[in-house]
């Protein structure tokens, strides 16, 4: 009868750490990369919004890119001295200014992005990567172009039926960590843009 209530309760014990563990378990086995035929066509939809953020980049069009974002989205820029941007205008009007400055000096922009991880949560996904930045000069200027990189976090929330950028955050970051990136799954990897 002692071996008895010893075994029960540890079948006991045993089950109700099961409850609280094996959940867990299959959150994060899901939240760290699911792999089955409506995950890589979600995968191909947000991949879409990279492609583009680069198209919008290379014609200095910020209405494109604010259109990526939701209404009240917040965008946290890399720079120090910038304050933190909420809403869709405010954001429009941040990459106004820049693409301004670059049609000013009759130049061009392109940037491009690889993610580096993908993870999965009920209507949100989070994106991490890098980003490079090449400033392309005009050509009477005879000076070559620039190139700047940068890691990012993007937040992609489920608004009707539109996955849309809810919070973006950047730093800076040495462009060979651009480079070095490899691809990940079928997550966007972007053009292969040569150190």
């Amino acid at each position: 009868m002692k071996y008895l209530s010893k075994s029960l309760l540890y079948l006991t014990c045993f089950s109700i750490g099961a409850l609280f563990f094996l959940p867990t378990y299959a959150q994060t086995e899901q939240g760290a990369s699911p792999v089955n035929a409506s995950t890589i066509d979600l995968d191909d939809k947000l991949n879409q919004h990279y492609q583009i953020l680069t198209q919008a980049f290379e014609r200095l069009d910020s209405k494109a890119v604010a259109t990526m974002y939701t209404q009240d989205a917040v965008f946290i820029p890399e720079n120090s001295s910038t304050s933190i941007m909420i809403g869709q205008q405010a954001i429009s009007a941040h990459y106004q200014d820049f693409f301004n400055k670059v049609t000013q000096k009759n130049a061009k922009v392109e940037i491009d992005f690889r993610v580096l991880m993908r993870q999965y949560q009920t209507g949100s996904i989070t994106d991490n990567g890098y980003y490079l930045v090449s400033y392309i000069p005009a050509p009477e200027t005879g000076d070559a172009p620039t190139h700047f990189a940068g890691k990012f976090v993007l937040q992609f929330i489920l608004q009707q039926q539109q996955w849309l950028i809810q919070t973006e955050a950047s730093l800076r970051a040495d462009s060979s960590l651009y480079y070095q990136t490899t691809q990940q799954q079928n997550w966007y990897h972007g053009r292969q843009f040569q150190p």
